[in-house]
């Protein structure tokens, strides 16, 4: 089954990563840096907007999980 993943933050800087919850075999939110694959999944683009990653033959387009809303 593919993974219900939720994106809680965003890390614009030099070292550029997002916050995902619902990754699989992770316990909690964890942090994926541009490029780098955590867990099966791989941050490919970031921006203001949202992110887009890949892992287990899927594509997401996630935008920032705004609670308040």
């Amino acid at each position: 089954p593919k993974p219900r993943l939720v994106l809680t933050g965003l890390v614009m800087s030099t070292d550029t990563a997002v916050v995902i919850e619902g990754l699989p075999g992770q316990e909690g939110p964890a942090v994926i840096r541009l490029g780098v694959s955590v867990a099966g999944v791989t941050l490919h683009q970031l921006t203001a907007a949202g992110a887009v990653l890949s892992g287990f033959d899927t594509t997401w387009i996630l935008v920032p999980h705004e609670p308040w809303k």
